[in-house]
């Protein structure tokens, strides 16, 4: 009888030990934070002529990915394009931009890392785009 009791009990102490020593993840990339992150998409350090721009936002990236969480489309305002994702927390996104650049009437668009490392804050980022 005592072993059958220790066949049950020493699993039972191996799951409650190795659940109490799981760490905690930090909060990941995504929304539910107070940073603000501003994209400028530019073709030729220009984006006065980029029309139709889309911008894509991957949270928990850092490489271009096989799809994207979040998605807005840029304005244009005193003849710069620009966009913003707000309420992102802290971590790894990926930003994908494309567009249309209407001095060379061709499809412009790229890709980059950009991390976000602080709360209360507004980082604004240059992309750079090319031909495609």
């Amino acid at each position: 009888m005592k072993k059958r009791i220790d066949l049950f009990l020493v699993p039972a102490l191996i799951l409650i030990m190795s659940a109490s020593c799981v760490k905690k993840a930090d909060p990941s990339a995504g929304k539910g934070g107070s940073a603000t992150l501003i994209i400028l998409p530019q073709h030729h350090s220009i984006s006065k002529n980029i029309d139709t721009c889309e911008v894509y936002i991957k949270y928990n990236a850092q490489n271009t990915p096989a799809s994207y969480d979040d998605s807005t489309t840029c304005t244009c305002a005193n003849g710069v394009v620009t966009c913003q994702f707000s309420n992102l927390r802290n971590g790894d996104y990926y930003i994908y931009s494309y567009g249309i650049d209407t001095s060379f009437h061709v499809p412009v668009g790229g890709g980059l890392y950009s991390p976000i490392t602080k709360q209360n804050a507004t980082t604004t980022v240059e992309l750079a785009i090319t031909e495609l």
